[in-house]
């Protein structure tokens, strides 16, 4: 009979660690978010970062996959990213009841793009730091 090898003080870190992220997902609450045509049930923190998620899973098939040299790479690339854009009405509902209602938040989704662009271009200058 085999029996796992099991390191107590290389496994501790790995298990508190699993263990704040079920402690995290069980904090998390569901979350209806929609916007125009397109509508995503979440969990989230809080109803901000369930819109921002909808945002973010709406632009992310318009966003360029390899790195934009030229001037008319980054004009295709921000006309791609305003196709995303329209996909969106100007406000994001939230809702932990049920599609169709808005009870946790209305988002103005210009305000939350300027987020989302200031959190992405943060996220893209921490992993060039590591490179």
């Amino acid at each position: 009979m085999c029996h796992p090898i099991r390191d107590t003080e290389n496994t501790k870190p790995l298990e508190a660690w699993l263990v704040f992220h079920r402690v995290v997902l069980l904090m998390m609450s569901k979350f209806y978010v929609q916007s125009g045509h397109v509508a995503w049930t979440v969990q989230s923190a809080d109803a901000e970062g369930a819109a921002l998620w909808l945002l973010n899973q709406t632009l992310r098939p318009f966003l360029p996959l390899d790195e934009i040299a030229s001037r008319s790479q980054r004009e295709e690339a921000i006309v791609c990213l305003l196709d995303g854009l329209a996909r969106l009405e100007p406000t994001i509902a939230v809702s932990q009841i049920g599609m169709g209602r808005c009870e946790a938040g209305h988002f103005d989704t210009g305000d939350l793009f300027n987020t989302w662009q200031q959190l992405s271009c943060s996220v893209s200058s921490l992993l060039d730091s590591f490179h």
